[in-house]
């Protein structure tokens, strides 16, 4: 396998728009895997796993402020957000993520590490706003598509998000 690495990179982009879709797929038994086996020591697979829980831990507030589903809009800033204006397609199925990925890093040390670590560099990519009204929500790209060679444009696939 002389081409490994970029071997490992389709899979990455691949592992990406999977994880893009349905974070609920990632296990805490891959995590432990992707962290311990040899084959993974260029890191491109775990930063996809990395990057797939950053959106989920900064919506993490989604959860409590909409009530589980329950609600559709709720208050950031004094501003009226709908929850689906936070590039959230299924509200419920997003509350199931954000609850799965918590798990995942209580259960997985480095993983929450790694998770917390990639934050900074998230909200400081956010869009630029300056065209936007005084007090609008900031709007974020999910880090899995830094993996991705194209842009996804498909249902529930949104990848634009507000915290």
């Amino acid at each position: 396998m002389v081409q490994f690495t970029a071997f490992q990179k389709i899979i990455a982009e691949r592992l990406a728009l999977t994880l893009l879709a349905r974070r609920l797929d990632l296990t805490s038994d891959h995590i432990q895997f992707i962290a311990s086996h040899n084959a993974f020591r260029s890191r491109v697979i775990w930063q996809v796993i990395v990057s797939s829980g950053v959106r989920p831990f900064l919506q993490e507030h989604l959860l409590q402020a909409c009530g589980a589903g329950q609600k559709s809009s709720f208050y950031i800033n004094g501003m009226l957000v709908d929850y689906h204006n936070c590039g959230v397609a299924d509200p419920a199925e997003w509350d199931k993520t954000i609850i799965h990925c918590r798990q995942l890093r209580n259960e997985n040390r480095d993983y929450a590490f790694d998770v917390t670590s990639q934050v900074p560099r998230v909200l400081e990519a956010g869009r630029d706003d300056s065209k936007k009204a005084k007090g609008a929500v900031r709007v974020y790209t999910d880090p899995l598509i830094d993996v991705i060679s194209f842009e996804p444009h498909y249902t529930g696939m949104d990848t634009d998000f507000t915290i």
